[in-house]
């Protein structure tokens, strides 16, 4: 009997380790599962590891080029908001994320993810010379199988690491945790944590209580046209809902794709080496297809905004220089199915008009479609439908014809533009 229980306790044992290898996806053991902040990814495997070392790096990625959601490249949106000397009189300070609308506060922080990411990947800013002959001993940074800071000099934390050398580097979840921690972020490690919506939502809000509005949400798509610069993707385990390797998102004016990621190994006394050479660690390489994803899919998690708040709808008759019309619209926090709005502006000729106005909004896409059903009191024949739909993805939109539909004596189709107030 004696035997007999302790071969069901071992059994237990080893049931639990194994569950929770599987579940962390790496061949670790319970001894240092609890350790604070020391989760790990499991390794990429040979032939993933061999993809991506062959995948080129990318070109025709700078801030002249890269362009963000909002349709501005990067080094234009940064002119645009941060500080800069207008003329000898006066200068311009930089906006802050409390000055800005939502649209406009979620490229903001895209466009420090992204700068602070050109940082890592750019080589010539890390040479480490520590060679005994004077010669730089590393030159960019390295794939480190655990590392989450790159300013640190050490050895890969991976309890189980084969690669025992100080290093500067980081891992391909370090890499998200460290360009987030430059905007007072913190998205915790593991990979698998860093891809969930509600996580990175609620870590960005934390980090930066301004971005109040932020929304983030989790697409699985095919189609690569929908990628957007700040997307973050994930691969995911084999036959698992786990993501084992995680990288960011870059699209350029040719609407070419690229990825932010640090890539390595550290199975064998080879990868020591090979983790510094300019194949491994921090990379900008051209977008992975689809032999990287299971059935073909693409996973993407979105950073994006709601457009709750008080917005402004200036109206005037198209190819006219004047705005006639203001209505004002307070868009709801929630936005998942259509929402009504009622209220009333001033014409041309000075009578009130009274509207309801339909819509719905994606923030994914961050479209807006509606329809406004406008009347006038004193005058009981007159009434006039007009839809409209628009990529919102500034604060303050440029004009856009309105389509006019079934009316009344409605004259003059309209155009309008869409101002966010607060």
């Amino acid at each position: 009997m004696k035997y007999i229980l302790l071969t069901i306790v071992l059994l237990l044992v080893l049931s639990f380790n194994f569950s929770c290898n599987d579940d962390l996806g790496t061949n670790s053991d319970i001894d240092w599962l609890n350790q604070k902040n020391n989760i790990f990814e499991e390794p990429l495997s040979i032939d993933e590891s061999i993809i991506i070392e062959s995948t080129p790096d990318a070109i025709g990625f700078d801030p002249s080029t890269i362009i963000l959601p909002n349709g501005l490249s990067l080094e234009a949106f940064s002119n645009e908001i941060d500080s800069f000397k207008q003329n000898k009189t006066s200068t311009r300070t930089p906006k802050g994320y409390n000055d800005l609308g939502p649209q406009d506060a979620k490229n903001k922080l895209i466009k420090e993810l992204t700068y602070s990411a050109l940082t890592l990947v750019n080589r010539e800013l890390h040479k480490f010379d520590y060679n005994k002959d004077g010669n730089i001993d590393q030159y960019g940074l390295a794939y480190s199988y655990g590392q989450k800071d790159e300013t640190k000099f050490q050895p890969p934390p991976y309890p189980k690491s084969v690669c025992k050398e100080n290093i500067y580097g980081l891992d391909c979840s370090g890499f998200l945790e460290s360009i987030f921690n430059k905007s007072n972020i913190k998205l915790a490690s593991p990979a698998d944590n860093q891809r969930k919506a509600q996580v990175l939502q609620n870590s960005i809000i934390k980090g930066i209580p301004a971005l109040s509005k932020i929304k983030v949400e989790e697409i699985t798509t095919d189609n690569t046209l929908m990628f957007e610069t700040g997307d973050i993707i994930h691969w995911k385990k084999k036959g698992t809902d786990i993501a084992k390797h995680i990288g960011i998102i870059l699209k350029n004016k040719s609407g070419e794709l690229a990825v932010f990621q640090s890539n390595g190994n550290d199975s064998l006394p080879t990868d020591c080496a090979l983790n510094k050479t300019s194949k491994r660690g921090c990379r900008l390489i051209q977008f992975m297809d689809k032999p990287w994803f299971n059935g073909g899919k693409y996973y993407i998690t979105r950073i994006s905004t709601e457009i709750t708040g008080k917005w402004s709808l200036f109206l005037r008759c198209q190819n006219q220089t004047t705005d006639v019309i203001t209505l004002s619209f307070d868009f709801p926090k929630k936005q998942n199915s259509a929402f009504t709005l009622n209220g009333s502006g001033i014409d041309y000729d000075g009578t009130v008009v009274h509207y309801k106005a339909t819509f719905e909004y994606s923030t994914l896409t961050s479209l807006l479609k509606g329809n406004i059903y406008s009347t006038k009191p004193n005058n009981q024949e007159f009434y006039r439908n007009d839809s409209l739909t628009k990529n919102l993805v500034r604060d303050e939109s440029d004009y856009f014809n309105l389509i006019l539909g079934d009316n009344y004596e409605a004259g003059c189709p309209v155009e309008g533009r869409l101002l966010y107030v607060k």
